[in-house]
């Protein structure tokens, strides 16, 4: 089990098993702005690797296309800063 996990800002305790923030008195509460942060990297520590293959499979996707574009536009930049 591991221990819980409270919010260095307003104190309030993440229950992993509902996902919500909660007051010492377990009412869920809306996370503040470190809450939020923290819920973010708890997501993507527990979920690191499905997040970076998305990533990867995202810019691989259509490589090709993006580089034959980025080099026209550059090619269009080029002639125009010449004209």
């Amino acid at each position: 089990m591991l221990p819980p996990v409270v919010c260095t800002s307003c104190g309030c305790e993440w229950d992993a098993e509902d996902g919500y923030y909660h007051t010492a008195e377990g009412e869920p509460i809306q996370p503040c702005r470190v809450c939020r942060c923290d819920s973010a990297s708890i997501y993507y520590v527990n979920n690191c690797e499905e997040i970076r293959e998305k990533k990867r499979a995202s810019y691989y996707a259509d490589l090709e296309r993006k580089r034959a574009y980025y080099r026209n536009y550059r090619q269009q930049q080029r002639s125009q800063a010449t004209a």
